[in-house]
């Protein structure tokens, strides 16, 4: 069965259905305010679809979302997985004898775990340009082979110098990855999609066909922040720095990511808690169930019931504050309660998690889009480069400093999240008003060759855009 309805063939043919000068006309009763766009402005997926008047098939919409899945989601979920590994590894080894090994101090363990999030800091901007320069597919692919080759070095080192060295070049090729994946996913999916799925572009997609590449694209209209347009533009980077959802997302996670140094210091508490260097990697393996139980049951949630992240995210923040609280308030002699409270702050991982699609998502414009998600991991990674420097030697073994720190951080980003779902909410019920009574006026859209182009495809930030919603 075809996937475009009523069109004999693809051919791109110019039959515009308003003449192409701008200005305002009647239309069915309703002014609509007519824009004249070059498409070299535009997405590049509105000069990939230029022409097309079909109309989609949504099982034929739905074979090729499938098909997209097969293609890109192994390959995210693999790099995710070997990243992560490598991100646990040097908690892993701190009870396998890494300290001894290489002769390391406890300041000079924690500077391990600051030093590559200061490199993710200092490269996250180039690292963003790049991916908005470049193919992010291409340019994600060259950062893995020089991490990979720098992962292969942490086995000749013998001191923290070498160390030390290899963590800062780690650092400097991570930063591609997520933000290379919030791309891509905003290039595939709609907002709902990406939530659930956080490189290639559609229009170059080897696996799909032609006829595919434009299905592909037409079923985000209306649904997702735009394509690619490799231009940067100056004015969208300015709104991105001047307009307060990105910092909010960026404060967000620096917030949120004071506690991500449990990711190298887990293994340590638990051992101190009297268990075996074996038994302590495999209740390690305990905190990775619980994540992916938890990603996995917030975006089903998510599905079920729209607009919703908000609430959700502070939700999952619930079980650890109750973990926070249990570690500072437990006695020492109590090692089954202050176990179950390492494992209670897992449950808070979907917060980030949907804070990540949740930004991009309520950006508009490629490079405010970009600016945006590179605004939110720079936060991500002051949070990951300040938090190593709270576990102090002299806080052992209860680490009550870090603790309340880590505490505090479980309260307050529960009240961000619904702070920034109410925001959004009140901006969406403002432009409702708007258009209710005519202040906002029908916008149309046409390029040079008079062919109407989609808002979702005019790389328009969501400032200007105002008949685009913001997903809550």
């Amino acid at each position: 069965m075809s996937a475009i309805k009523d069109e004999k063939n693809l051919e791109m043919t110019s039959t515009s259905v308003l003449p192409a000068q701008p200005g305002d006309v009647e239309v069915g009763g309703q002014t609509v305010e007519k824009h004249k766009i070059a498409l070299a402005d535009a997405d590049e997926a509105a000069a990939f679809v230029a022409g097309f008047h079909g109309e989609i098939d949504p099982k034929e919409a739905d074979r090729i979302r499938r098909k997209i899945d097969w293609h890109i989601l192994p390959l995210m979920m693999t790099l995710y997985f070997v990243q992560f590994t490598d991100k646990t590894t040097l908690g892993s080894s701190s009870i396998l004898g890494i300290k001894t090994d290489t002769h390391l101090t406890a300041t000079e363990y924690n500077w391990l775990g600051t030093i590559f999030y200061l490199a993710y800091l200092i490269f996250e901007w180039p690292q963003t340009l790049g991916l908005q320069k470049f193919p992010p597919g291409k340019w994600m692919a060259c950062n893995i082979f020089v991490w990979s080759v720098v992962l292969c070095c942490h086995a000749a080192c013998t001191n923290f110098a070498g160390l030390f060295v290899c963590r800062f070049f780690l650092g400097v090729c991570e930063g591609s990855i997520t933000a290379g994946f919030l791309i891509v996913t905003s290039m595939f999916y709609t907002h709902i999609e990406a939530t659930r799925r956080v490189g290639f572009c559609p229009m170059s997609a080897y696996f799909l066909t032609q006829e595919e590449k434009i299905v592909a694209i037409e079923r985000l209209r209306a649904h997702s922040t735009g394509i690619e347009n490799k231009h940067w533009k100056r004015e969208q980077f300015i709104e991105a720095i001047t307009d307060w959802k990105p910092w909010a997302f960026a404060i967000f996670a620096a917030i949120d990511n004071l506690p991500n140094s449990l990711t190298n210091q887990s293994a340590m508490i638990i051992n101190s808690f009297g268990f075996t260097v074996g038994q302590t990697t495999l209740l390690g393996m305990v905190s990775g169930a619980i994540e992916i139980i938890t990603i996995y049951s917030s975006t089903l949630i998510i599905k079920k019931v729209p607009n919703s992240r908000g609430i959700v995210g502070a939700c999952y923040f619930i079980p650890n504050i109750v973990s926070g609280i249990m570690m500072v308030s437990l006695p020492w002699t109590s090692k089954g309660g202050l176990l179950a409270a390492v494992y209670l702050g897992g449950l808070g991982t979907p917060g980030f998690v949907l804070s990540l699609s949740w930004c991009a998502a309520t950006n508009l414009g490629h490079t405010k889009k970009t600016t945006a998600n590179a605004m939110l991991l720079i936060g991500y990674c002051v949070g990951n480069l300040v938090a190593p420097q709270m576990w102090l030697a002299q806080y052992s073994p209860r680490y009550y400093i870090p603790w309340g720190v880590i505490l505090a951080s479980y309260t307050i980003c529960p009240l961000m999240m619904l702070g920034i779902a109410w925001a959004l909410r009140r901006e969406n019920n403002r432009r409702d008003r708007l258009t209710a009574t005519g202040e906002i006026k029908v916008e149309k859209f046409y390029d040079e060759n008079g062919e109407e182009i989609d808002s979702t495809f005019l790389d328009m930030t969501d400032r200007k855009n105002l008949a685009f919603r913001y997903p809550l």
